[in-house]
């Protein structure tokens, strides 16, 4: 599986390689940029970014943040706003706004994108793209990406960073931003 990996990393352009290097640094910086307008912690903002991440892309996932953040904020409810996401993401980002919940292991994918988020190289965030770039599955359906298959997953891009000498996200950056171009051709 790593051998997917590899072949996605090095037909990345410089620029391509460039934007997946510092993918993760820009969630961040977005959310310290929430964090400082509305007073919460960076933890707290990428927690909401991530609980908000499901099947959106990254431009309508931080409006979405925005929206939610914003809103509570302003004192409204969930009820009240429409996000581009399913409404039990979109009460969570307020559960967690109002120190109710955290992210946490069980939501494999969502926590690994928020402590990504965090510059935490200790997980790597499994979405549907970056397991199908690992199988080597261009097209095609939906894929189930079991808890054994997540931590497989999360594993082999690890081992693939260390011999590449990046960080486990920015691989998984480098090749989901490779592989999106790849099935956009």
């Amino acid at each position: 599986m790593s051998i997917n990996l590899n072949r996605l990393y090095t037909q990345a352009t410089n620029e391509t390689q460039a934007s997946g290097l510092s993918w993760y640094s820009d969630a961040h910086q977005y959310a310290s940029q929430l964090a400082t307008v509305y007073n919460i912690s960076i933890d707290t903002a990428a927690q909401v970014i991530a609980s908000l991440s499901p099947m959106v892309s990254w431009d309508i996932n931080k409006k979405n943040a925005f929206t939610v953040i914003d809103a509570w904020h302003n004192g409204k409810q969930p009820e009240e706003i429409t996000v581009s996401t399913y409404n039990t993401n979109k009460r969570k980002a307020f559960d967690i706004l109002n120190g109710k919940t955290v992210m946490k292991p069980s939501a494999p994918k969502t926590y690994a994108f928020y402590r990504n988020i965090m510059l935490d190289d200790s997980h790597v965030t499994i979405d549907r793209h970056a397991y199908k770039a690992l199988v080597g599955a261009l097209k095609g359906g939906s894929v189930a990406i079991t808890p054994k298959r997540y931590k497989a997953a999360e594993r082999a891009y690890k081992a693939a960073a260390e011999a590449l000498q990046v960080k486990a996200y920015e691989l998984q950056a480098i090749v989901w931003l490779q592989y999106k171009e790849n099935v956009n051709r």
